[in-house]
């Protein structure tokens, strides 16, 4: 009888997902994920998103168009903004996603001596 196969957390076809509160920065979430059949419909967050894809790819709009990143590549959107997100390959993507608040990044831009509210350029880099 052939050995029995268990999908691991290791496993590409197992989606994951862990979010949480990071203390060591208030007003900071993340989260770190992989994806195959998930996809997000249409959604804001009160944050900023700066979201490093580490496999596959993630493809997904926002206001700028239609954007796919792949590995090392970034997914950023601010906050705000109504974007969507989905597998840009069968098989899926991973991401690693820092969500600091509004305040947090406003604060670091008047520290570096920047005026108004940071911003995006281009959503996928």
């Amino acid at each position: 009888m052939p050995d029995e196969v268990h999908p691991t957390v290791e496993d590409p076809r197992v989606e994951r997902a862990r979010y949480w509160r990071f203390s060591g920065l208030p007003g900071t979430e993340l989260l770190t994920a992989r994806f195959v059949t998930t996809s997000f419909t249409r959604h804001t967050h009160p944050t900023y998103t700066i979201g490093m894809i580490t496999g596959g790819i993630e493809e997904y709009s926002h206001p700028g168009g239609r954007s796919r990143v792949g590995p090392g590549g970034l997914a950023v959107v601010g906050p705000g903004e109504v974007h969507t997100g989905h597998a840009g390959i069968p098989e899926g993507w991973g991401y690693r996603v820092f969500y600091p608040a509004r305040e947090v990044v406003e604060g670091v831009g008047r520290e570096l001596g920047m005026r108004g509210t940071p911003g995006f350029r281009e959503s996928g880099i």
